[in-house]
């Protein structure tokens, strides 16, 4: 029997699935949600699953600005995560799309 409010398969389980994008302006169209014709078929498969897309560097940043905003003390990654999206390179890439 599951706890009371765990009756779907997402209140369980929870994965990420990454991927690089190498071509700057499709990479743009899948960082703005943009449904290009060429990226129909992943936001098709993306809403079957009721799956989030989200740009690494944009996780990163929520990630640091949740920390600023609830205490970095309990945020163990804070200082790498927030160091990693404030280098040059790594903004100028967003990481990984």
């Amino acid at each position: 029997m599951r706890p009371e409010g765990e009756n779907s398969v997402t209140s369980q389980w929870q994965y990420q699935v990454r991927f690089d994008v190498n071509d700057s302006a499709t990479a743009e169209s899948v960082r703005r949600k943009l449904c290009v014709p060429a990226l129909a078929p992943l936001f098709d498969i993306l809403a079957e699953h009721r799956a989030a897309l989200k740009c690494q560097f944009d996780a990163f940043a929520e990630y640091v600005a949740a920390a600023e905003e609830h205490g970095v003390e309990n945020y163990p990654l804070y200082q790498w995560t927030k160091a990693t999206i404030e280098n040059p390179a790594k903004k100028e890439g967003h990481l990984e799309q």
